[in-house]
């Protein structure tokens, strides 16, 4: 688990952009729910600076079996 403190203009989804690599999965929902006391939702799409955001460990979705018709 690791916490971020947000800058001016930081935006929730390019933090866990960032620090997940990706928001194809539920990284964002993921950390809305981890910090729902500090209503990130309602803070808008810019976030204030100063909040301490905690980014837990969250695993990779695991790759889909792909199946070839041709060798």
């Amino acid at each position: 688990m690791n916490v971020y403190q947000t800058k001016q203009g930081d935006m929730l989804d390019e933090i866990c952009h960032r620090h997940y690599g990706s928001t194809y999965g539920q990284q964002v929902e993921t950390v809305l729910e981890v910090n729902r006391s500090l209503r990130l939702a309602e803070q808008g799409p810019y976030l204030p600076a100063g909040i301490y955001i905690v980014l837990p460990i969250i695993e990779a979705p695991k790759a889909k079996e792909t199946v070839s018709l041709f060798s």
